[in-house]
């Protein structure tokens, strides 16, 4: 069975200035934010055997010192990188609450049904997900890993969580991951919670 720890990046530039949906937007971690994670990652940093992040910068940064501070290999995979807010990306959400407020509450209560211009559909998101834990497994079967870090996104853990617990969809964005953290998984086939 392998032992999957995500931490879920820390502060960025653009979250200084409010919160805004950043998706795919390459956004930098403040020294804040690495210092977030670097507390997160140094209690566990002894227990695993490899790292993996997505390809943006407020993870790929930190995991590549990590992988070289520890010796870890690193596998850079696409599929780990946020859902897509197509024309909401590098929007504030009072901004949007403001332009668009019935879309955003719908966005918010049912992101399943509603999707924002140009983004990403949630139904495609978890399938996104699905295919990088599959692909993680296999990787780490190959080199024989039993303990890997994930270093990754909000919405990455947020759809785990739905995964791991059988949750509706609806309740996708009122999954908990705060910024640094750290989230404990295991697969076997199929992903269940570290209880």
């Amino acid at each position: 069975m392998l032992a999957l720890s995500f931490i879920r990046h820390g502060q960025t530039l653009l979250l200084k200035q409010g919160n805004v949906l950043r998706g795919r937007t390459d956004d930098p971690l403040t020294p804040q934010g690495y210092q977030q994670m670097a507390d997160t990652f140094g209690t566990n940093a002894l227990n695993w055997q490899a790292i993996f992040s997505s390809p943006l910068s407020r993870c790929l940064l930190f995991a590549q010192d990590k992988a070289a501070q520890y010796r870890l290999p690193l596998f850079v995979m696409d599929d780990l990188q946020e859902i897509d807010f197509g024309d909401w990306e590098n929007v504030r959400t009072d901004e949007l609450c403001a332009q668009f407020p019935n879309e955003l509450s719908q966005y918010w209560q049912t992101p399943h049904l509603y999707t924002p211009p140009n983004a990403e559909r949630v139904v495609d998101f978890c399938k996104r997900i699905n295919c990088a834990i599959s692909d993680i497994n296999a990787i780490c079967e190959r080199h024989h890993i039993q303990r890997a870090c994930v270093i990754c996104h909000g919405g990455v853990i947020k759809m785990l969580y739905v995964l791991a617990k059988a949750l509706p969809m609806s309740e996708l964005l009122n999954v908990p991951v705060a910024l640094g953290e750290i989230h404990h998984f295991y697969y076997d086939g199929a992903l269940k919670l570290d209880d």
